[in-house]
């Protein structure tokens, strides 16, 4: 992303409205200091929570800049989500989606993420919010049957499934299906998946052919963003699934803790609600939060 793309994203995100000084302060601050230190950061994040960060390590630096790098979706995991039940990080990456899940809302998490530099940054934040006992990690990748993939290395948060067009250095993972993974989770009523695969989301999908009629999956987070079009899919079909399973799309407005139900999928995530009254419900009982300043 260029310079004035990450500076439009950060001047427009919710949580920085009216607060322009303050936001392009964090921007500075952290560009100055990660630059001239070089060594790892532990930021602040919700309520007692922390999460590492550097120079270089993209995935994170959003959450500098703007308290909750993905506003909608981070909300409603913070909303919706409560002790006792199940998050699957797919695609966890340093995971700051688990360390909401787990470390602010007491949730099960299991943390699957591909890329072996990217889930050892991900164990040490776990380690850091002191959440061992409610995580499980997962050092593969999913897909539509077992086996291996390779997976690219160079591109730090945005490493992906290889394909045999691709020429550049690979990472050899083995790989399972979600059906494998929920396959034993019989102790939570409520599960929240998150699917965040760089365009392999149809692959997931194929292999969680049994965990899709499983009730307890109450809403998907998925990313569609035209990604899935470099393996050839159209995630157009992956919508039509997920309606087939009763599943609708819906965006979520943090501050008024409303659910409006949309048409289709969205540019970039997009979240599915199986059964929505449950869902309003819980995203009315949840405990308030304080990001930036400002309450949800």
């Amino acid at each position: 992303m260029s310079l004035s793309s990450s500076l439009l994203f950060i001047l427009k995100h919710p949580l920085n409205k009216n607060k322009s000084l303050s936001a392009l302060f964090r921007f500075s601050k952290w560009q100055l200091q990660s630059r001239f230190r070089n060594q790892i950061f532990k930021i602040p994040f919700i309520g007692t929570t922390q999460f590492l960060a550097k120079k270089g390590w993209t995935g994170v630096t959003g959450n500098i800049y703007c308290g909750l790098h993905e506003f909608e979706d981070m909300s409603f995991v913070l909303h919706f989500l409560g002790e006792g039940d199940l998050f699957v990080d797919i695609g966890a990456n340093m995971g700051t989606y688990t360390i909401l899940a787990s470390g602010v809302r007491r949730a099960n998490t299991i943390a699957i993420e591909p890329t072996l530099v990217t889930f050892n940054i991900l164990q040490q934040n776990i380690e850091l919010n002191q959440i061992d006992h409610l995580v499980n990690t997962e050092n593969i990748g999913l897909a539509g049957s077992s086996g291996f993939l390779n997976f690219s290395t160079q591109y730090g948060t945005m490493n992906r499934v290889v394909t045999e067009k691709d020429n550049r250095e690979v990472q050899q993972t083995k790989v399972k299906t979600l059906d494998e993974i929920l396959r034993n989770q019989n102790d939570q009523e409520t599960i929240l998946l998150k699917i965040d695969v760089e365009g392999y989301e149809t692959e997931v999908l194929i292999g969680a052919e049994q965990s899709l009629t499983d009730l307890r999956i109450k809403a998907i987070i998925i990313e569609l963003n035209g990604s899935g079009h470099h393996y050839g899919y159209d995630e157009n079909s992956i919508h039509q699934l997920l309606i087939s399973h009763s599943f609708k799309p819906y965006c979520y407005n943090p501050y008024t803790r409303t659910l409006m139900e949309q048409s289709s999928f969205g540019k970039l995530n997009t979240i599915y609600i199986r059964d929505i009254d449950a869902a309003i419900q819980r995203i009315k009982n949840a405990p308030k939060f304080t990001v930036l300043g400002k309450e949800l």
